[in-house]
Parts: C-alpha cells; sequence; structure tokens
C-alpha cells in the first residue's frame, strides 16, 4: 500500500489564470487612471503603464504558478517602499521638509490615510462634528477603499487585498532578511493587541476629537510625515514614531520572521482579521 501523502498543487492552467486575471486589469486600470486616462504628457503616462504591468504581472504569476507569497511579497515590498519614498520627495518639495504644522492640519492639507476611518466614526455619529468638503470628499473615497478590501477579504483567499494596507511591505521585507528566525516562539496572547488598540484609539479619538493613533502611535510616520517638533509633547511623539518602527518593523520581523507591526500593533489588521474569517472561498 502506497503511504505516500499527495498534494495537491495550487499551480493553475494558462486560461483559467488568464481570466482570474481579467477582472484585475479592469481594477487596476480604474484605480489608476480614475476612468479617465491621460497619456497627454509622457512621464507620467510611462509610470502608469509600468505600476499597471507590474501589478497585473505578479497578480497572473499568484495565479498561474500557484507560489502566492513570493509573488506577492515582491509587489508588497515595492508598493511600500515606493510610496514611502514618493511622498517623502513630495513632502520636500512642498514644504522643505517631511515636518507638518497645526495650520497645514487646520487647512487639510494632509493626505488622507485609511487608518483615520475607525477614529472618525464615533465623533462624527455623537458630536454630529462638521467636516470640510475636502476632508468629507476624502474620507468618503477611503472609505469604498475599506469595504472593498473587507469585502474581498471575504471572498478570496486570505493575503491578496491585504495590500490594502500600504505599508505592510515595509515589516515583510525585514522578515525575509534571515532564512531562520531567533524568536520562534510569541506567545498567542500578542494576536489580541490589534483589538485592544483598535478599541483605544476609536474611543480616545472620540473623547479627544483626535486621530490618536496618527497623532502618538502610527510608526509609519517615519517614513512618511510628522508633527513638527516644536514642544516635549512633539519631540516625545517623534520618538515614540522612531521607537516603534525600529522596534516593530525592523528588528522584530527580523528576529521574529513575523510581520510583527501589522500582526501585533496595527487596528486595521483587527478590522481585516474579522474580514478573513468569513471568507467561504479559497
Amino acid at each position: 500500500m502506497d503511504n505516500t501523502l499527495k498534494i495537491t498543487s495550487m499551480k493553475k492552467s494558462l486560461g483559467k489564470s488568464l481570466l482570474y486575471t481579467l477582472p484585475m486589469f479592469l481594477i487596476t486600470f480604474i484605480l489608476m487612471t480614475g476612468g479617465k486616462p491621460n497619456f497627454t504628457d509622457p512621464a507620467p503616462a510611462l509610470a502608469t503603464l509600468i505600476a499597471f504591468l507590474l501589478v497585473n504581472v505578479l497578480f497572473f504569476l499568484m495565479h498561474y504558478t500557484g507560489n502566492t507569497d513570493k509573488y506577492r511579497a515582491v509587489l508588497f515590498i515595492i508598493f511600500a517602499l515606493s510610496l514611502s519614498f514618493t511622498l517623502i520627495h513630495n513632502m520636500i518639495e512642498m514644504r522643505s521638509s517631511m515636518s507638518f504644522s497645526q495650520a497645514d492640519v487646520m487647512e487639510c492639507k494632509i493626505p488622507f490615510c485609511h487608518l483615520v476611518i475607525p477614529m472618525m466614526i464615533l465623533p462624527a455619529a455623537f458630536t454630529k462634528s462638521i467636516i470640510s468638503r475636502e476632508y468629507f470628499r476624502r474620507f468618503c473615497e477611503h472609505i469604498v477603499d475599506g469595504c472593498f478590501m473587507v469585502v474581498g477579504n471575504s471572498c478570496t483567499w486570505q493575503g491578496i487585498l491585504q495590500l490594502g494596507m500600504f505599508y505592510g511591505g515595509w515589516d515583510d521585507g525585514f522578515s525575509r532578511i534571515r532564512k531562520k528566525p531567533v524568536i520562534k516562539k510569541i506567545s498567542d496572547l500578542w494576536k489580541w493587541m490589534p483589538f485592544a488598540v483598535l478599541i483605544m484609539v476609536v474611543l480616545t479619538a472620540a473623547l479627544t476629537l483626535t486621530p490618536t493613533y496618527c497623532s502618538w502611535i502610527c510608526p509609519f510616520k517615519a517614513v512618511t510625515e510628522f508633527e513638527q517638533v516644536t514642544s516635549v509633547e512633539s519631540a516625545a511623539k517623534a520618538g515614540v514614531f522612531l521607537s516603534l518602527f525600529g522596534g516593530l518593523v525592523v528588528v522584530l520581523p527580523i528576529l521574529t520572521k513575523k510581520r510583527t507591526q501589522c500582526s501585533f500593533l496595527c487596528p486595521l489588521g483587527a478590522i481585516n482579521s474579522l474580514s478573513t474569517e468569513s471568507r467561504h472561498l479559497q
């Protein structure tokens, strides 16, 4: 009797893989062009074309080869690094610095991050706060993105639409540096930390009417933009951002081979994990 374990390959046929990729062609085209492509300027048009091909070729290879993790990691890391360095370049070009002032906040000159969405719900519901038209428009756009991520995770395999967590490529990249982890065991209790952080930031945002996660905790402020250091409080915030980035995004991923920031801190990770629990299709 043959006791050899038979493993079903995740690799799909060429035709089926192309069929799976067709909807992604449409989605990425709309997201990258807004449905109104403009090729009058060669430089942005070339950048859009390269990004379009990169996303769709890697998406096709995930299906065709069955090696989702390998090709997703490539896209994930390129996406995160490109986003951060592009944002830094734009901030320095506009302000000659990565920092922003309170005047920039009041004038809605700060890019709207989707991590702010959970922190806006309770203040909007209970305080009837008036949001400026531009800020509200950005809020609605990111609500749509959030719904896309939740619905997508409910209907597909876990991981593809986690690309919506666009900074995750940082700790994903560092987690792949070593072949074997130095720290092999992490208590399962830590998996509840993102839920605790989510509850904390939603409640504190409701009490203070400020996005407390972004103001005090977010590690990726270190590679995007942060409040000008003009006081002890702003200096403390900068110290927290740098410490969390160094610890949770760089050092611990290298030592554990896990995406520790996404797994043990990010409040959006808690929302994403709930949505993936309800998925019905592999």
